[in-house]
């Protein structure tokens, strides 16, 4: 069936590292708004510059992808999916 054909969102882009945005930011994420790392759920790795992100939601769900600016403190939506 063409159903077991669709891939989830979630699932593209394997080689992209994920982010999730913490509920609060995601309202700004959707607008086009930029998300600083006080916005999302990081390791100590923090966010490489000039880098692409799926951000994913809470439930792990992808919201967008993104780009991080050339000092990594800020991530700027590309494609907003939700």
């Amino acid at each position: 069936t063409a159903r077991c054909l669709l891939i989830p969102l979630e699932r593209l882009l394997p080689g992209v590292p994920g982010v999730s945005a913490r509920p609060e930011a995601l309202e700004r994420l959707l607008n086009g708004g930029p998300l600083e790392p006080r916005d999302l759920e990081l390791g100590s790795e923090g966010l490489l510059p000039e880098s692409l992100y799926r951000v994913l939601d809470g439930s792990g769900r992808l919201v967008a992808l993104a780009r991080s600016s050339a000092d990594g403190h800020r991530l700027r939506p590309v494609l907003v999916v939700r």
